[in-house]
């Protein structure tokens, strides 16, 4: 589904010696796959998740999504094919906008926007049966602005918004990292859960070793910009936080 062929970012400095942030990524991503992505900071995670995400072109290499050259998508096309969900937990939404028009704006991505044809009442409907699924409760609160709520409930309606476009390729950015533990480990549960039902191609970035091992059917190691390790489906259900820690080091 997804093939990344001799992938190079780097970025010009004033003494013209680059910054490499990725080197010669080689990289297959099936339909179905939930990939995680660990490395230690500066490892070229966030480089490839904007390299997957379109938000930056490399300086060499082939990036093909669905048997086509990403060059010949248009952005609108790509808005339709790949959600982008940040770590900040406000990022993915409009503050002053209730959840019901946040959820109406993330359906018309692509679109032009338009919230009165956008919210009917079998939108209402639906998005109140789709977040009734994540049992958080909010389902009665769609038409309070979406900053009345926590992080972790808002970061969760996030991924339920991106989710319901089923996009070709869902990305998220450590997008528990700005919540505390026990949340995170709730809204990573949910998380699954969605990618699961759903069979979309997801990819993570993720610091936390043991989501990393919890969730998700693959692991990428990241080292200096490069792929230093990935770890098949049979190989992860082998490791433990321990060996995983030895490797991340």
């Amino acid at each position: 589904m997804i093939d990344l062929s001799n992938i190079n970012l780097f970025f010009p400095q004033e003494n013209d010696v680059p910054i490499i942030a990725l080197n010669e990524i080689n990289l297959k991503v099936n339909k179905g796959d939930f990939i995680i992505l660990i490395g230690a900071n500066g490892s070229g995670k966030t480089s490839l998740l904007k390299v997957l995400a379109c938000r930056v072109t490399p300086n060499s290499g082939k990036y093909v999504l669905q048997q086509n050259d990403i060059k010949n998508y248009s952005s609108k096309d790509l808005a339709k094919k790949i959600a982008l969900v940040h770590q900040d937990p406000t990022a993915g939404t409009v503050a002053n906008l209730s959840i019901a028009q946040n959820f109406a704006l993330a359906a018309m991505r692509g679109q032009k926007a338009n919230l009165k044809l956008a919210l009917t009442t079998d939108f209402i409907n639906k998005i109140q049966h789709d977040i009734s699924t994540l049992k958080l409760n909010l389902e009665s609160k769609i038409h309070q602005p979406i900053s009345s709520l926590s992080g972790g409930q808002r970061q969760a309606l996030t991924i339920l918004m991106a989710a319901n476009l089923e996009p070709d390729l869902l990305l998220l950015d450590e997008p528990t990292s700005a919540l505390d533990p026990k949340t995170a480990d709730q809204l990573m549960g949910l998380t699954n859960e969605l990618i699961i039902s759903k069979n979309i191609t997801a990819v993570m970035v993720t610091h936390q070793l043991n989501h990393a091992l919890q969730f998700g059917d693959k692991i990428i190691l990241m080292r200096n910009g490069s792929i230093a390790k990935q770890f098949s489906e049979n190989e992860k259900k082998a490791l433990n936080i321990v060996n995983l820690y030895n490797w991340f080091t």
